[in-house]
């Protein structure tokens, strides 16, 4: 995920191990053994770093339009399962949390786009996301090796 906006930026990498299942109508993050997303960035003259850990699984509804190529829009308030997020900042606990609940309560998180393009080939699948708000603009690009 990359994000600019007025006295803002934010570069994230990480999040290797995230296994994705799509299915003709639903999707799951299955976030066991994966890594921590790391997010380096500024904001109003203050650098801050992220580190988000995400466990056990995330389930919602979705509608997928096209083959190789399409969109895949998600259904946050069918949001179910037990995944958790643990988010360490400046090297300090912050929060942990329910993923589900995020998305059943009308946000998101940058692991699980509610709406992305997407690209496949025979190994890989590639997800993106531009969002633009009163911050700025934030790309998010997901990139799965398929199985």
């Amino acid at each position: 995920m990359n994000a600019k906006g007025p006295g803002s930026k934010a570069t994230s990498w990480g999040g290797q191990g995230v296994r994705l299942t799509v299915a003709e109508k639903s999707v799951t993050y299955d976030f066991g053994g994966s890594k921590p997303i790391i997010v380096k960035g500024f904001s109003d003259g203050e650098k801050y770093d992220m580190k988000t850990t995400y466990r056990k699984r995330l389930t919602l509804k979705s509608t997928l339009k096209g083959a190789k190529k399409g969109t895949l829009a998600l259904k946050p308030k069918s949001a179910k399962g037990d995944a958790r997020a643990a988010l360490v900042m400046n090297g300090a606990p912050f929060i942990t949390y329910s993923v589900a609940k995020v998305y059943r309560e009308g946000s998101w998180e940058p692991v699980a786009p509610t709406r992305a393009r997407y690209t496949c080939t025979a190994k890989t699948a590639r997800f993106k996301m531009t969002e633009t708000d009163e911050s700025g603009t934030g790309t998010v690009v997901l990139d799965y090796r398929r199985l």
